[in-house]
């Protein structure tokens, strides 16, 4: 990764006796990039700040990248020693390649103060501020090393610290020492770094730490606080940054008033005593509208044994976490700076939900109980908060990747602050929105591994605004939006909407993941469009977004004869659910605007007795039978059915419940698979529907780098067949084993087999395709070449009323045996599958048949069932004729 040069100068000599210091600042993943200096004063603060920025011209409209982060989101926070902002420069609106930002400060109290840089780009900064003997240095969280830069610094060590991490960026090392001897630990080369492990370490004095061979490397420092200072005296006083508040140390004065705050609550502050309904009333009006509270994914039936793991006791640091009691033994009350907060990613914004949804069945509306155990599973993770306003997750023993899961925790920070800031003290809502604001701002640029994760940013971001009115927010939203729905970093990427429609995961498009993208667009859609000022090409384009990515996923939603849908998921890059699978919200409340959502939401099918999928998601009820259904079982249990969720709930219960309340504009549309003719050409996928045969092929990831095997499947054959009175008759599914191959019978979509010379088997799969049209809308040319030169392969489509005429040609091949697989599904004892007459294959389910012609001199087999990540299958096998081309006719039929 590339590194940030940053010119850090303390203008006064007094300063190490020197006027310069020369700092690089080197990113970690997940755009996490800054530096920060804490510095004393006494009463009336620094009063004015000098900082100058060195940028790439242009940087303002500059699109991002990996590697230069995004020019144009880049701060300075000026915090007092209360840890509050009293200054915000935005430098990302900055266009000259350099400029210079004179920040004059009000009067403000003696103590420690603290200035931030974050995000931005490839960038140099001259600070100059008030001479000061008590002043440290830090990356935020790495730190590079200039020429000008001191060769010996001081490093406290907190009494409570167990293990000095040190990972060092380029081909050399800091050294460590105390007491005139070096703490030299273990140290490890990992590939381009190197990372120190030092447990012997001089608990509650300092390091000296030598960089004298680190002129142009980089460090981060982990374990303790990385706070660099002049002298051992600077350092002991300021510990770092660390402050303790009521038992407990924690990373800065922000930190410190949430600590205070969960500290004075009691214990009876939590005691619920809620009055659950006995049962649900005859005359319940909306029983659809108050099952979303409900399900395994609601709140409501499982809100006393989650809290009974909620940890209340106002004492401890892990105050407002879930933590089973037989592991509790397993936390430490002392800071060792390696155990983080608790993955207490959604449960604010659950609580936030049932103290605000005024559903007839919430026993838990208005419950101040309620809301005091949102506030302390909220600002259980500003506790743990670092000093820089990570929410970190892991430690430096494992990973340098700094914040991980953040994107849940901070969406649903914000999501339960905007919904709770009502029934919340001012003090309450003073210390989250400043806490939240101070995590927005230093993770405005994170846009984690995949797309949803880049989008739960940004729909907290978005309810940040709405929490706070602090514009920036919103300026954020709309930028990184913009760039999410333009795909700005491209389709080889794993960041954004791919130009078909779907939302990128891993290089591609995965059922499961599409979905956590769909709620949080959709969401935010519904919010955004609302705000006064709201950029109105921003809200086209996202209700565009939406209607692209419906248009994509219903090409895969395949009614079968008994209501029920099967789908291929093959082409998933993540993980085996495919893109019909009922799941996150976002398709089902866009059926309140969209026609193809409300289609959707109607093709959920209530079984023939209880629940049933609803009692995993009670959103996707559509009947008030079916509702009552889930209602029934799970209210007489009075918020104690689900006893072992270990959380309590999801993010999204009060984003659904409103959408659920808007007026209906949608109307039910056929999908593709249901209307009596269809043709759509898509980025990398052919759908069609003639008669009553409805094919589709996902041949490419268009636009992806052509040298990189992606992890779905990409062979140009079919990957589904359908008819309306068999259903899905073939259908391309994930193995189970994510795709890998080593015998014939892990090969469960349409591709070729063979034996490699040297006698390997191989299957067909990853080829990256390209498309001829041969004639408008009924045939078409998909050709790609085989991995481990195994040849070539082109597909050729025609299409009619109810038949394919396919020609599959293998060329230049180095395959022995070649043999085309196509994969049938088997619908649990409803279908019949026979190889019925040499050249014939004949598919039976219900009333509806396919039938397979190919040559007759060709002998095909057909396997026994296999199980698969998606729809069991059995595979066809039908091996090439010598010539290398395999004429192939399908037609649908009736019995």
């Amino acid at each position: 990764m590339r590194r940030f040069g940053v010119l850090l100068m303390a203008g006064l000599a007094a300063l190490l006796g020197a006027a310069e210091l020369d700092v690089n600042i080197h990113p970690l993943g997940g755009n996490v990039r800054g530096f920060g200096v804490l510095a004393e004063y006494p009463a009336g603060g620094p009063k004015r700040l000098k900082l100058v920025r060195t940028t790439r011209p242009g940087g303002d409209k500059a699109g991002p990248d990996y590697y230069w982060g995004w020019p144009n989101l880049c701060s300075l926070r000026i915090f007092d020693p209360a840890g509050k902002l009293v200054k915000f420069v935005d430098l990302g609106k900055q266009s000259e390649a350099v400029k210079s930002y004179e920040v004059e400060l009000p009067a403000g109290p003696a103590g420690v103060w603290r200035f931030s840089v974050a995000n931005g780009s490839n960038d140099r900064y001259r600070i100059e501020f008030p001479d000061t003997p008590v002043w440290g240095v830090r990356g935020e969280m790495a730190l590079g090393v200039g020429k000008q830069f001191p060769k010996e610094l001081y490093l406290y060590v907190p009494e409570s610290a167990e293990l000095l991490i040190c990972e060092s960026f380029g081909n050399a090392a800091p050294e460590f020492e105390a007491d005139g001897r070096p703490l030299e630990g273990e140290l490890k080369k990992l590939g381009r770094s190197w990372k120190r492990l030092v447990p012997d370490i001089p608990r509650g004095g300092t390091v000296r730490v030598k960089l004298g061979r680190m002129s142009g490397k980089a460090f981060a420092i982990d374990g303790m606080p990385g706070l660099l200072c002049p002298t051992p005296e600077a350092a002991a006083k300021l510990k770092g940054g660390l402050v303790e508040e009521s038992g407990v140390l924690v990373a800065g004065p922000l930190q410190a008033r949430a600590r205070r705050l969960v500290a004075g609550f009691k214990p009876e502050d939590f005691e619920l005593n809620l009055d659950f309904p006995d049962k649900v009333p005859a005359d319940l009006k909306n029983p659809q509208l108050e099952a979303v509270l409900y399900g395994k994914y609601g709140a409501s039936g499982m809100l006393i044994p989650a809290s009974r793991l909620q940890i209340t006791d106002p004492a401890g640091r892990w105050c407002g976490a879930l933590i089973a009691p037989e592991k509790r033994g397993e936390l430490s009350e002392r800071n060792n700076f390696l155990a983080n907060r608790q993955r207490a990613y959604f449960d604010a914004a659950a609580l936030a939900g049932l103290a605000t949804i005024p559903a007839k069945l919430n026993a838990a509306y208005r419950s101040r109980a309620v809301v005091n155990r949102a506030v302390i599973a909220a600002f259980h993770n500003f506790i743990h908060m670092q000093g820089d306003d990570l929410l970190r997750e892991g430690d430096f023993r494992n990973t340098n990747y700094p914040v991980s899961h953040a994107f849940f925790a901070y969406a649903a920070l914000a999501q339960a602050l905007a919904d709770l800031r009502d029934l919340l003290t001012p003090e309450q809502r003073e210390i989250w929105s400043e806490a939240l604001t101070a995590a927005g701002d230093k993770l405005v640029a994170y846009m984690a591994y995949e797309s949803n994760q880049w989008a739960h940013m940004m729909y907290g971001h978005l309810n940040t605004y709405a929490a706070t009115g602090e514009e920036r927010f919103r300026g954020y939203f709309e930028t990184l939006m913009n760039a999410y729905l333009d795909n700005t970093f491209g389709p080889a990427s794993k960041h954004g909407q791919h130009p078909a429609g779907y939302f990128l995961e891993e290089y591609g498009p995965d059922g499961n993941y599409d979905q956590l993208n769909s709620f949080c667009v959709v969401a935010s859609y519904y919010k955004y469009r609302n705000l006064p000022g709201a950029d109105p090409v921003l809200v086209e384009k996202l209700r565009r977004g939406i209607e692209k990515d419906l248009q994509f996923k219903s090409c895969y939603w395949l009614v079968q004869p008994d209501g029920g849908i099967c789908s291929p998921n093959a082409l998933n890059c993540r993980t085996d659910g495919n893109l019909a699978s009922p799941s996150w919200p976002g398709d089902y409340i866009a059926g309140m605007e969209f026609d193809l959502g409300y289609t959707r939401f109607l093709m959920n099918r209530m079984p023939e007795s209880g629940p049933g999928q609803a009692a995993t998601f009670g959103h996707i009820v559509n009947s008030d039978e079916w509702a009552r259904r889930l209602l029934e079982r799970e209210v007489p249990a009075k918020g104690n059915y689900w006893k072992d969720r270990g959380t309590f709930g999801s993010i999204w219960i009060s984003d659904v419940y409103n959408a659920y309340r808007m007026p209906r504009k949608a109307k039910p549309v056929q999908p593709p698979c249901l209307r009596e003719q269809f043709f759509k050409m898509f980025p990398g996928q052919i759908a069609w529907k003639e008669g009553n045969l409805y094919g589709l092929v996902f041949y490419d990831v268009e636009g992806a780098n052509p040298k990189q095997e992606l992890a779905g499947i990409t062979s140009g054959g079919p990957l589904a067949l359908w008819t309306p009175e068999a259903g899905t008759a073939l259908a391309g599914v994930r193995n189970g084993r994510k795709n890998k191959v080593e015998t014939p019978d892990d090969v469960t979509w349409s591709t070729v087999t063979g034996t490699l010379p040297g006698g390997r088997f191989f299957a067909g799969g990853k080829e990256r395709n390209a498309v001829r049209e041969i004639e408008p809308g009924r045939a078409y040319e998909i050709t790609g070449t085989l991995r481990n030169d195994a040849g070539k392969i082109a597909w050729n489509y025609r299409w009619s009323a109810g038949k394919l005429t396919l020609t599959v040609k293998l060329t230049e091949s180095k395959l022995t045996a070649p043999a085309l697989n196509l994969p049938f599904v088997d619908h649990k004892g409803e279908t019949e599958m026979a190889l019925a007459a040499p050249g014939i294959f004949r598919y039976r389910r219900g009333t509806g048949t396919v039938t397979l012609a190919y040559p007759a001199s060709l002998q095909a087999e057909l396997s026994g069932v296999l199980k698969t990540g998606g729809a069991p299958v059995r595979m066809l096998r039908i091996p090439f004729p010598t010539d290398g081309v395999l004429e192939l006719v399908f037609q649908a039929g009736r019995k």
